[in-house]
């Protein structure tokens, strides 16, 4: 069977705006963002918004759950999405707020609007100087523009792959695996949290003590929450569990019970 010549067979296709992509600053967001729109112009299934599951998701946009997870956080961090979670029904809707996307949108509009005038009046100005060869004075100052900007562009260049290497070169957590850090810091970046810094570090680990889980499963609990930290009491609370007692802890016995058991010690009631 030829894939290319049966991709009718294969499933719909998933809208995909790049525009929309360099908008919120990240790819798998403007995915999610188009799925959830296509759902809130059909009709939303409570005044909550549209209910999905993951994997309903996932197979909707082709998304990893992780995927989905950063992806969420990004469009809450920016306002532009709601969440409700009905815990007694297992049930999360998804709201889009159209005021703020529409206003954020107009405002980033007109900003790229700016950059692209300034950009096609550099270009035309680059034009005129090539064109000026009579003129040696102009045709020098053109020159030593361009050395400029190409001085500049290797000084982005260096700035861009110092910031990469910062990145990939920051601190790691023993125990969970460098991917899952990465999406935290994506996760965190969204939420205009600092680095990841020892401090975190031993926070991460301490409040998962608490919990009665390991360090990665509380950080990936925080990426699918959007949370730029973790708590040991919001997890607890989610899962129906009482602050400060690890899963599967028994309950203190109560202060005088020795005493009741000695004064009613063979009696018949």
């Amino acid at each position: 069977m030829s894939l290319f010549y049966a991709l009718s067979t294969v499933g719909r296709p998933v809208a995909y705006y790049p525009r929309i992509a360099r908008f919120l600053g990240s790819v798998n967001a403007a995915i999610l963002f188009a799925q959830l729109h296509y759902w809130h112009d059909r009709g939303a299934d409570s005044e909550l918004g549209t209910y999905k599951t993951s994997a309903e998701l996932a197979e909707e946009t082709g998304l990893s759950y992780r995927e989905q997870a950063t992806a969420r956080a990004v469009l809450k961090a920016a306002g532009f999405l709601v969440e409700t979670n009905r815990r007694l029904e297992h049930k999360v809707y998804f709201r889009l707020v159209p005021e703020a996307i529409d206003a954020a949108f107009e405002a980033w509009t007109k900003a790229q609007s700016a950059n692209d005038e300034n950009a096609f009046r550099e270009v035309r100005e680059a034009q005129s100087g090539n064109c000026a060869k009579r003129s040696p004075g102009r045709a020098k100052s053109s020159s030593d523009e361009l050395r400029k900007a190409q001085s500049g562009n290797r000084t982005e260049t260096t700035h861009k792959t110092t910031t990469e290497n910062k990145r990939s070169s920051g601190p790691t957590i023993p125990g969970v695996p460098e991917e899952l850090v990465n999406e935290w810091k994506d996760v965190r970046k969204a939420r205009r949290a600092g680095p990841i810094s020892q401090t975190v570090i031993d926070a991460i680990h301490r409040e998962a003590g608490k919990a009665g889980i390991t360090a990665e499963d509380a950080i990936r609990y925080a990426v699918e929450r959007g949370w730029q930290g973790f708590n040991a009491g919001w997890y607890q609370k989610d899962h129906g569990q009482p602050a400060g007692r690890a899963p599967g802890q028994q309950p203190p016995p109560a202060k005088y019970a020795g005493a009741a058991a000695a004064i009613y010690d063979g009696m018949e009631l």
